[in-house]
């Protein structure tokens, strides 16, 4: 487990479950975000769900799929930490499971 999880926090689930778990939006305060000079976004943190690792990194200046605007990205942010977990598909190569929306202004 995390050094830095909160007390009042749930457990981590161990398990493959795919979803929004309900403790994504308080999970969220570990997650963070900063654009690099070529305009990248890099997103880092734990898991809201499974407390691994997840990270992901969204485009340039480019507008595509998640991005409403060249200040404002909205993305579905999955786990994808390369732990294992019991139950998850063989279709599935990485992650817990958990998925949930992320707002980040550049």
């Amino acid at each position: 487990m995390s050094e830095d999880r909160r007390v009042d926090a749930p457990p981590p689930q161990t398990g493959w479950a795919q979803g929004v778990p309900a403790n994504w939006i308080a999970g969220l305060e570990r997650i963070t975000a900063y654009t690099d000079t070529e305009r990248v976004t890099h997103v880092s943190g734990l898991c809201p769900r499974c407390d691994h690792p997840l990270w992901m990194d969204v485009g340039g200046n480019e507008i595509g799929v998640g991005l409403t605007s060249r200040e404002r990205i909205e993305i579905l942010l999955r786990c994808n930490c390369a732990e294992p977990h019991e139950g998850r598909p063989e279709t599935e190569v990485a992650g817990c499971g958990a998925f949930g929306k992320v707002v980040i202004n550049r």
